[in-house]
């Protein structure tokens, strides 16, 4: 494989490298915010429509309240006000329980697929050079980095995981003709032939 890629120039060792990409991560399962943008609006939803369901409710007993003589028009205009706290934390509170929810099942879904394509080796550790050279700041990536190469990503979160993957491959595209340097490239053909 040495030899095949010592031929290669320089723009198709990241062709290489974004192919090896796409070959090895689904990028769609692993961002979270693109597959977190559909549910969105329902919770939000939910919690308005509990909120104002509850807020009705309340206003209605104390009408009946006022109906019945047990309290009269002014207090019921100062206690309208007050029911809105109720109201509002109920409504609150379904939308963060439907939210969480929903994000509980991405962030396992993501957390199975991680454990799969990192169970052999590690997968994201392969690509160092290229965070060395393309994301040189980014300490999430690096720690990411070190968590692939110690088959230790159960204590790393897998939002970071996914924007770290996508980050480097967006670098990656987006490196115009900046040349990647011979020990990069050696570096980076090494890590895959382990």
């Amino acid at each position: 494989m040495r030899r095949l890629m010592a031929a290669k120039s320089r723009r198709k060792i990241k062709r290489w490298a974004i192919q090896q990409f796409d070959r090895k991560f689904d990028l769609d399962r692993l961002d979270f915010n693109k597959r977190m943008a559909p549910a969105r609006h329902k919770p939000k939803l939910t919690g308005i429509i509990s909120a104002a369901v509850v807020y009705g409710v309340l206003l209605l007993l104390g009408n009946i309240g006022v109906n019945n003589g047990a309290i009269d028009h002014e207090t019921l205009a100062k206690m309208s006000w007050v029911i809105m706290v109720p109201s509002s934390a109920i409504g609150i509170f379904v939308y963060m329980l439907l939210s969480n929810r929903r994000q509980y099942d991405v962030i396992q879904d993501m957390k199975a697929y991680i454990a799969f394509i990192e169970k052999d080796g590690g997968l994201f550790w392969r690509f160092e050079p290229l965070v060395q050279l393309l994301l040189p700041d980014d300490g999430l990536a690096a720690q990411m980095i070190t968590g692939s190469r110690d088959g230790d990503m159960e204590q790393l979160y897998p939002e970071d995981y996914g924007n770290s993957v996508h980050k480097l491959y967006n670098a990656l595209g987006n490196s115009g003709n900046r040349e990647i340097p011979e020990e990069i490239e050696n570096a980076l053909i090494d890590n895959f032939e382990k």
